[in-house]
């Protein structure tokens, strides 16, 4: 059974699934405090740092935020 979907919702959902990641992202770092007790630094720490369970307090929000926002991007690319 064929979705029918329409350009402008094509684009909508490849926005929104950036956005979910970004969004994810931007909350994991702000509230990271690394082993040091050091800010998260995009210079100093790798991305994946963010998710990580130990150090991160929001590891949970960014992983889902990966997790959602790469589904959204796979069903995108797949429809595109």
């Amino acid at each position: 059974m064929a979705w029918p979907a329409s350009s402008r919702t094509i684009g909508l959902l490849g926005l929104v699934s950036v956005a979910i990641i970004l969004g994810g992202a931007v909350a994991a770092g702000l509230a990271y405090t690394g082993w040091s007790g050091e800010p998260y630094s995009p210079l100093n720490h790798f991305f994946s740092e963010l998710g990580e369970v130990e150090v991160s307090r929001l590891a949970l929000v960014f992983n889902l935020g990966i997790i959602v926002g790469g589904i959204g991007m796979g069903t995108f690319v797949m429809l595109l």
